[in-house]
């Protein structure tokens, strides 16, 4: 019998079944270039999820610009407080909500967000950036790259 997820995906939480939804649906809508199709689709997981999280917001901005809905991205972009990028002690997913963060506000052009998500990553430069349910996003020096080159830095 076909499985929505992963048997492992089972053993988590309600929350990580949900990121994976969102994550699997943004990645295969934008390889495909229909993410106004996955966006209703989007909306309903936002829906059944309790609060939101920087990540989900990040990549609702993301889904937003994909659609040329540039004032709403950066109203979802903006729901994330600066305070709640700076989590100490470090909590599961941290690394990863920063890296959604950073690519949202470099293609978004959120100066403020980029230049305060830069100096958080900054320490992590040579570590890999993973989510919650640890899926790995990439290498953290790439989102410091796209930062940078939103920032106009080139050190």
């Amino acid at each position: 019998m076909a499985s929505d997820g992963p048997p492992a995906l089972a053993l988590i939480s309600p929350q990580g079944w949900l990121s994976w939804q969102v994550l699997r649906g943004a990645l295969v809508h934008g390889e495909r270039g229909s993410v106004g199709s996955f966006w209703s689709e989007f909306q309903e997981i936002v829906r059944l999820w309790r609060g939101r999280s920087p990540s989900l917001c990040a990549q609702s901005a993301l889904l937003l610009s994909a659609q040329s809905r540039e004032r709403e991205a950066r109203a979802e972009l903006e729901r994330i407080p600066l305070e709640q990028l700076r989590r100490r002690p470090m909590t599961q997913g941290y690394l990863g909500m920063l890296a959604g963060v950073a690519h949202a506000s470099s293609v978004i052009g959120d100066r403020v967000r980029c230049a305060h998500v830069y100096e958080e990553l900054l320490p992590f430069a040579e570590r890999n950036a993973v989510d919650v349910i640890w899926f790995c996003l990439g290498s953290v020096s790439h989102f410091l790259g796209l930062l940078a080159l939103a920032l106009d830095r080139n050190d």
